[in-house]
């Protein structure tokens, strides 16, 4: 028997955490739990998971914050990232797929979509890395600290930082077509 894909849940709701480790239990996945992003970057960097559930606002360290450094992490790179939020406004979506998350799911979760979008991407993650060569997601990482700093540089004219800014758009979305 295979073992069971390893989730990492992360909410500073702790009835949140409780549902949904109790709903994907069942199906007999291994969750694991945190209560904020800096947990959940330090559970990353010790370990690989299969998909990550995030909350998007959370108290110090964002979902959003901490999707894009488990992002830059070598094995973070391709674990794909699903936002669970209360938030379902155009701007958190897109704001969502800007730093590398794959899919976002507004709260109340319903257990059934919740299971259907887990097993699809888990899906969708298991077939992209065979595909996708692990040198990839870190060419991608280059990029994306590279125009990084240009964008932050003072000294470099609107028009190149506005396009240092695309560049890293692009980036974000180039990783959730290979993800």
């Amino acid at each position: 028997m295979d073992a069971p894909n390893q989730i990492l849940v992360v909410d500073d709701s702790v009835q949140v955490l409780a549902l949904v480790k109790s709903i994907l239990g069942a199906e007999g996945y291994a969750v694991t739990t945190a209560e904020s992003g800096e947990a959940a970057l330090e559970l990353v960097s010790s370990q690989p998971f299969d998909l990550v559930l995030m909350d998007a606002t959370m108290p110090g360290m964002s979902g959003f914050d901490a999707c894009t450094e488990i992002k830059r992490l070598p094995h973070g790179a391709a674990t794909p990232v699903v936002f669970l939020t209360g938030m379902n406004d155009r701007r958190s979506y897109e704001q969502a797929l800007e730093v590398g998350g794959d899919d976002f799911l507004s709260k109340p979760i319903g257990r059934a979509g919740l299971i259907v979008r887990v097993r699809a991407l888990l899906r969708l993650a298991s077939r992209t890395q065979t595909a996708v060569p692990p040198e990839a997601g870190a060419l991608l990482e280059r990029v994306v600290a590279g125009s990084a700093s240009m964008a932050a540089d003072p000294r470099l004219p609107p028009a190149l930082a506005a396009e240092a800014d695309e560049l890293r758009s692009a980036v974000a979305e180039l990783r959730r077509l290979l993800t």
